[in-house]
């Protein structure tokens, strides 16, 4: 596949959302990495139960739309360019951090309750950009978000007889 020297060397010198090497020829490189943590304690009768978690993932693609060194071919179309062309290089990386703690009562009594908390903080980023016979241009504005939330959640439930019992 042939790759314009404006594409490459934007490639090259780090004009990715990964910087530079993470790509530098056609096709995907994905890096990304998963971590999970479960526990729990018995205090007594009681639980204790916490949960955490990382994620990240980034990857980026490279790809031409013709399949084939098109210099020699004029461009057309309104505007027309040195010679048809087109480079598509993009990805996203998303990273998000994950948290919960939860409390729970003896299971044996008439009345059982469990209270919690978690927290996710989740950062997504992405950019394409695509070359064309004309030069650099960039298809997309680069899209950066972050999204934080914070719950509390419980639960109840109460035996009221061996045949009535009230749950929420």
């Amino acid at each position: 596949q042939n790759m314009l020297p404006i594409a490459y060397d934007a490639i090259q010198s780090g004009q990715t959302l990964f910087g530079p090497g993470f790509i530098d020829k056609l096709g995907l490189h994905r890096e990304a990495a998963q971590v999970r943590l479960s526990m729990d304690w018995n205090i007594g009768d009681w639980n204790v139960s916490a949960i955490g978690s990382y994620n990240v993932n980034k990857w980026n693609f490279m790809q031409t739309l013709f399949g084939d060194d098109l210099r020699d071919r004029p461009s057309v179309g309104a505007a027309p360019l040195p010679h048809a062309y087109n480079l598509v290089q993009g990805g996203p990386r998303d990273e998000d951090y994950y948290g919960e703690v939860r409390v729970s009562t003896p299971k044996d009594r008439d009345l059982t309750v469990t209270v919690g908390s978690n927290y996710l903080n989740q950062d997504y980023d992405v950019v394409t950009t695509s070359y064309t016979g004309a030069g650099f241009v960039t298809t997309t504005p680069r899209q950066l978000s972050n999204t934080k939330t914070i719950g509390i959640f419980g639960s109840f439930n109460w035996n009221i007889t061996d045949a009535l019992s009230l749950s929420g």
